[in-house]
């Protein structure tokens, strides 16, 4: 499963901001589709009602919030800063569904931030997945460096990187 990203800036615990880019469809293949009732009745592949994801089949796969298998998002972010969750944490197996196939389908071809300045240390942040507003922060801190990441074997390869200054 293609897993990589772009990472930038510093959180509150020192870790950088994270838009994931995951190539969710095709983990939602090699589980056999996600469905509502993995949300509600723990089956494979053991999606629990608060989210979490745990892929049985591989034992070295933790249990990870649906957050952390979505392309376009901060990964592990805030669900209420998704536009797959229409910017509202989900409240029950139907709402992490619904996010989960809102982030299926994503070509993942162009990634574009928005940094917009709000001080010298402080910025609003918008990512933008191939042309549809994906994700949103209203407060990000310390962009001091990008760096892109790419797990060994991912498949995600990055051909272009462009920095402008919006007037």
């Amino acid at each position: 499963m293609g897993n990589s990203g772009v990472k930038f800036g510093s959180q509150a615990d020192g870790k950088p901001y994270e838009a994931a880019i995951i190539d969710n469809d095709s983990f939602d293949s090699m589980v056999g589709g996600i469905k509502v009732e993995h949300f509600i009745d723990h089956s494979y592949p053991n999606v629990g009602t608060d989210g979490k994801v745990d892929d049985v089949k591989v034992p070295s796969f933790d249990a990870e919030p649906l957050s952390k298998l979505m392309s376009g998002v901060e990964y592990g972010g805030a669900y209420d800063k998704m536009a797959d969750t229409g910017y509202a944490a989900p409240q029950n197996a139907a709402g992490f569904l619904s996010a989960h196939q809102s982030n299926l389908g994503r070509i993942n071809r162009h990634m574009k931030l928005i940094l917009e300045r709000l001080s010298p240390t402080e910025f609003k942040l918008q990512v933008i997945l191939d042309g549809q507003l994906v994700y949103k922060e209203d407060l990000v801190t310390a962009i001091m460096k990008f760096s892109l990441q790419s797990h060994w074997g991912s498949g995600v390869s990055f051909s272009n990187m462009k920095v402008s200054k919006l007037s």
